[in-house]
């Protein structure tokens, strides 16, 4: 689809990332989401079967009978609710890191497909594998910008306040061990002080040939990593759990399907291996999309399907400071490392906070009282999970 991925002469260039012992995967310089994502709005614009609707926010799933048929839709714009009626309904709405004070995800990411779901009674799974990325950037005032993995893979080092490497002691892959040892390493190493990512050994125009678009950034934020070490701290970055599907894509809702983050298919275990989301939603969508097809071919149309009316009955700063409450509690309690009396407490709190949002729920024409209420809800599943959960594996660690 005319992905400019980085290329040795006519062979692909290959990097290495966390809890790979090869380097096998493909990258676009520093940049590759970015290069995918553009690539793909071209072919979606140019599709002649694709139409996009702009300021347009899902609210709700349409459910009649037992089945899906579409979703209540939010113009954001006009506040208008409005009903897309379809035979088939896909979620492809990624994750919820924006459920964490900190976090690396567009301010989308809260969690409105894996939400939205449960509350129309789809099962969901493993919410409480939330991975950390380890290496964000950690500048008071500043945006928590991802720093690729990449950049461990290509020689950096992490090191403690006294400038100490500290991941030879934790496990053999050192700086490119699973991201969930690193970002506990790092968590308790900045209990005595900050951390740091160091690649100031590479050469100079190696760093800004390879990492063009992450040196123009830390420089932009007053930090040139070819000469400085850069601080750095864990935030959430990946929703291992989701709506459960099978191997095509269906959900235990007939009519609903899910593929990529907002879903759960077990690919990942407890702790995804890096740069393995996006081959997940490669090839859950090939899948899910047949069967989709297939299952449309089989349904008659329905119109007569009705929603309830919605006000507005809300405070725009409430929402905000609601929304920034259960950020930091779910920082606080339900991060890196979980301790099970905080968890516990954490969950009634976190109760006490929907009921407050479900007495403005009426109100399902403003976006961020919309995103605000499906953030407590996956707050809640993942918590729920997390008190469910008695062991400590992958994403998920229990400090006793």
């Amino acid at each position: 689809i005319g992905v400019g991925f980085s290329r040795k002469k006519e062979i692909l260039s290959l990097t290495q990332e966390g809890g790979h012992n090869a380097r096998r995967i493909a990258h676009a310089h520093d940049a590759t989401g970015k290069e995918i994502e553009r690539a793909l709005i071209f072919h979606v614009r140019q599709h002649p079967n694709i139409q996009i609707f702009e300021s347009h926010l899902a609210v709700d799933l349409l459910i009649q009978n037992g089945v899906c048929k579409g979703a209540e839709v939010l113009h954001t714009e006009k506040k208008e609710i409005e009903l897309f009626l379809a035979k088939a309904t896909i979620l492809a709405s990624g994750g919820a890191g924006q459920v964490y004070e900190r976090n690396c995800n567009p301010a989308v990411a809260t969690g409105d497909g894996i939400a939205m779901a449960a509350r129309a009674g789809a099962e969901i799974r493993d919410m409480e594998f939330i991975q950390f990325h380890p290496t964000a950037l950690a500048l008071e005032g500043k945006p928590t910008f991802l720093l690729s993995e990449t950049i461990r893979g290509e020689g950096a080092i992490l090191v403690n306040a006294q400038g100490e490497r500290f991941m030879e002691s934790q496990h053999e892959l050192k700086e490119l061990a699973p991201r969930d040892i690193v970002a506990r390493a790092i968590y308790e190493e900045m209990k005595h002080g900050p951390v740091y990512l160091d690649i100031t050994h590479r050469e100079s125009a190696y760093i800004k040939a390879r990492f063009p678009y992450i040196y123009e950034q830390l420089w932009w934020y007053g930090i040139k990593m070819d000469k400085e070490r850069i601080p750095v701290a864990p935030a959430a970055h990946y929703t291992c759990g989701g709506v459960h599907t099978n191997l095509n894509g269906e959900t235990n809702i007939p009519g609903l399907f899910a593929f990529g983050e907002v879903a759960h298919t077990g690919v990942h275990g407890a702790n995804r291996l890096a740069s393995n989301s996006l081959l997940e939603c490669m090839v859950f969508s090939e899948q899910t999309v047949p069967t989709a097809v297939k299952y449309v071919q089989n349904v008659e149309n329905d119109k007569n399907v009705e929603i309830d009316s919605r006000d507005t009955v809300y405070k725009k700063t409430d929402v905000e400071e609601i929304k920034k409450e259960i950020q930091h509690i779910m920082w606080e309690h339900v991060g890196i490392v979980r301790h099970e009396l905080d968890v516990d407490e954490t969950l009634q709190t976190l109760k006490g906070i929907q009921s407050t949002l479900d007495a403005l729920q009426k109100d399902g024409k403003n976006e961020m009282l919309v995103e605000t209420k499906n953030l407590a809800d996956v707050a809640i599943l993942i918590t729920t999970a997390a008190i469910a959960r008695k062991e400590s594996i992958g994403c998920h660690f229990i400090a006793n």
